[in-house]
C-alpha cells in the first residue's frame, strides 16, 4: 500500500530519512493525500483562492496526521497567524477527529513584519480570522487569540499559564534571534512527547531542485537558528521534514548535561 508510512506520525517517522528520494516521495504523496481528501482539499484552495495565506499543499496532510494523533483534550499553539489558516486548519481537525482540544494563536493582529518582509498587508486582522471560521462553519469556541509579540515577556508569561501544549507550531518572525528565543521559551512549554513544528527550516536539507515551488527550502535565519537550539537540545528527536516544515518530538523535561 503506496499510502501506508504516509498516514501516521509512527509511519512517517520510520519512514523518514533526509535523501532527495524521501523528500519527493513525501512532498507529492502529501499532495496528493490533500487532493483526495475533499475537505483538506476544500480548506487549502479557499485559502489560495481568497489570498488567506502562505505554505503549500502538502502541509495541510501533516497537520491532518499530527491532529490525528493528538490526545483528546489537546492544546495547540501557533506563533505567528497571519490571516488564520493554520489556526481554523486546526480547529476543523479537532472538530473532524471529534476532538475537544483547544487552539491557540500568538498574533500582533498587525502588519508588523520582520526583515524578510517588513511589512504585511495592512488589513484588518482579526476580521479575517472571523471570516476564515464562518466560511468552514467553525464557532471559534476552541480558539484562543494572545495578542501581542512573541518574544514580550508578558506574552511568553501568558502562555506559560495556558499551557503546557502537545504541539507548539513556530511560524513567526523570522529574523535569528527571535526564532531562537521563540525556540527556546516555548520549547520549555512543550510537554514530554509534545510535538515542535518549525516552519522555513529546512536550508540544509537534501531537498531537490524543482521539488517544491522557487525551490523554497525556507530562510537561512531560521535554519541557523535550529541548527544552534533545537537540533544540539538532547530533549528533542527530529521525527520527519515536510518540505521547509520540520517536525521534532520532544523527549524530556531537562537535558542530562
Amino acid at each position: 500500500d503506496v499510502a501506508l508510512p504516509f498516514v501516521s506520525l509512527d509511519g512517517m517517522t520510520k519512514y523518514y530519512q533526509d535523501t532527495p528520494e524521501k523528500h519527493t516521495a513525501i512532498w507529492n504523496t502529501f499532495k496528493d493525500m490533500v487532493n483526495d481528501h475533499p475537505e483538506l482539499k476544500g480548506h487549502r484552495d479557499w485559502v489560495i483562492n481568497n489570498d488567506f495565506g502562505y505554505g503549500n499543499r502538502a502541509f495541510h496532510w501533516m497537520w491532518h496526521i499530527i491532529a490525528r494523533d493528538l490526545p483528546m483534550r489537546f492544546k495547540f499553539l501557533e506563533i505567528g497567524v497571519f490571516k488564520g489558516q493554520v489556526i481554523s486548519l486546526l480547529s476543523l481537525l479537532n472538530k473532524r477527529h471529534r476532538k475537544e482540544g483547544m487552539v491557540y494563536g500568538i498574533t500582533p493582529l498587525s502588519s508588523a513584519g520582520d526583515k524578510y518582509c517588513p511589512q504585511h498587508p495592512d488589513v484588518d486582522y482579526e476580521a479575517h480570522i472571523l471570516r476564515i471560521y464562518q466560511q468552514f462553519n467553525l464557532d471559534a469556541s476552541d480558539l484562543g487569540i494572545i495578542e501581542g509579540l512573541s518574544n514580550d515577556l508578558d506574552i511568553i508569561e501568558t502562555a506559560k499559564e495556558l499551557g503546557p501544549f502537545d504541539v507548539v507550531f513556530v511560524d513567526g518572525c523570522h529574523d535569528y534571534e527571535v526564532v531562537v528565543s521563540d525556540i527556546i521559551n516555548y520549547g520549555e512549554m512543550l510537554r514530554v512527547g509534545g510535538l515542535m513544528v518549525i516552519d522555513d527550516v529546512s536550508n540544509y536539507l537534501n531537498i531537490p531542485d524543482g521539488l517544491i515551488r522557487l525551490d523554497w527550502r525556507g530562510l537561512e535565519d531560521v535554519s541557523n537558528a535550529a541548527r544552534d537550539t533545537i537540533e544540539k537540545d538532547e530533549r528533542f528527536t527530529e521525527l520527519f521534514a515536510v518540505g521547509h516544515n520540520r517536525v521534532w518530538r520532544k523527549t524530556a523535561w531537562k537535558s542530562h548535561k
